[in-house]
């Protein structure tokens, strides 16, 4: 039966990896996130290509990440929102709640798909970062700085990371 493969045989539940991967597959495949997604990443790379020609003097790399993580920082939050509540939608509930009735297992599994999710979007914003300062160089003949302090990082990835945690 496929539930058996679903379930531990030890502790006869689901384990936190399975209620994962669901989580993860839910958090995408409907259409609204489709949409969400395909928008912001169609918003951060209008905002990549805008950096280029805005920072034209840049003193770090990390110059142009605030102005690239924009669209990220607004409107990535919904998607959390929407994996929060669909919980109560029928079909969700149904089965979540008679394969996992342990919500403290689905709550985890929903947080960890935040946190990936979250230091995902970060290494993204920051290549895409240095990628536009790369770029802007070249083109505008500057020499900007690879260093970085905690600081900077710590004031430039906090606003993120709290609209992703408002929109759980």
């Amino acid at each position: 039966m496929k539930t058996d493969i679903l379930l531990n045989n030890e502790t006869n539940s689901i384990p936190l990896s399975n209620v994962v991967k669901a989580e993860a597959r839910k958090l995408i495949d409907t259409q609204v996130a489709k949409t969400i997604i395909i928008t912001t990443f169609v918003l951060t790379l209008a905002m990549f290509i805008i950096s280029i020609f805005r920072f034209k003097n840049a003193g770090s790399w990390t110059d142009p990440f605030t102005s690239i993580s924009s669209p990220s920082s607004t409107i990535l939050p919904i998607i959390f929102i929407l994996l929060i509540c669909e919980e109560w939608t029928r079909g969700t509930a149904l089965v979540t709640y008679t394969f996992v009735p342990q919500r403290n297992k689905v709550i985890l599994a929903k947080f960890t798909i935040l946190l990936v999710t979250f230091l995902g979007t970060i290494l993204t914003l920051y290549a895409l970062s240095a990628i536009s300062s790369i770029i802007a160089s070249g083109i505008y003949s500057y020499s900007f700085s690879w260093s970085v302090d905690i600081y900077s990082i710590v004031k430039q990835v906090l606003p993120l990371l709290i609209n992703m945690l408002l929109g759980f």
